[in-house]
């Protein structure tokens, strides 16, 4: 909820996101254009648009993306539509629709990069603006936003198959992680996040 985005702040997201990272981007009624473009231009993840006045409900919901995975006993085509006044479109081709208005346009996406999420909500959260804050939908969406920045160990792993594993641990320069037994030790593929080494085996 930002009118403009400064240097300093917009520089230690891009870091925070090229380190696997992810965002929540959400505006601000008299965001201003050209502050956010230059963010969005170090992220690569598109243009803002002008922003349109328009009362629109939020109706649909890609019941497919891995934000709703377990989340909807079975999909829902009667619930209380919230709606907006007004939202910022974005122009973006590398991106999957989350939640979507009447006319199909994306309320809030995913804006892909190639190491880490960003989310994009079309439209400011306050009171006057929008009621989704008081939808039911809030709550499985922030909280997924924050459950898939870390993917969590499963109980086992198969070995035919590719894993990623997300390990809690922050490393110095030259430390790796090794997967060890009282036989064996490896070094797996991995990339080193801020607070997290993601394993590929």
């Amino acid at each position: 909820d930002l009118e403009n985005i400064p240097e300093i702040i917009a520089n230690k997201l891009l870091e925070f996101s090229n380190k696997g990272g992810s965002l929540v981007i959400i505006p601000n009624e008299n965001s201003n254009l050209n502050s956010y473009n230059s963010f969005f231009k170090k992220l690569n993840i598109g243009n803002l648009k002008n922003k349109i006045q328009d009362t629109l409900k939020i109706t649909s919901i890609n019941y497919e993306h891995p934000l709703f995975k377990n989340v909807f006993s079975k999909q829902v085509t009667n619930f209380q539509y919230p709606k907006v006044f007004n939202y910022y479109p974005i122009l973006n081709t590398s991106r999957s629709k989350i939640v979507s208005f009447e006319n199909n346009i994306s309320f809030i996406e995913q804006l892909n990069r190639k190491n880490s999420k960003v989310y994009w909500v079309a439209s400011p959260l306050n009171r006057t603006n929008s009621n989704f804050i008081n939808s039911p939908l809030i709550v499985p969406v922030f909280y997924n936003f924050a459950k898939l920045s870390f993917k969590y160990s499963e109980l086992f792993y198969r070995i035919a198959n590719e894993n990623k594993i997300d390990i809690e641990t922050s490393l110095n320069k030259d430390e790796i992680l090794k997967i060890t037994n009282d036989n064996l030790s490896f070094i797996p593929l991995q990339q080193t996040h801020q607070q997290m080494v993601s394993i590929t085996t």
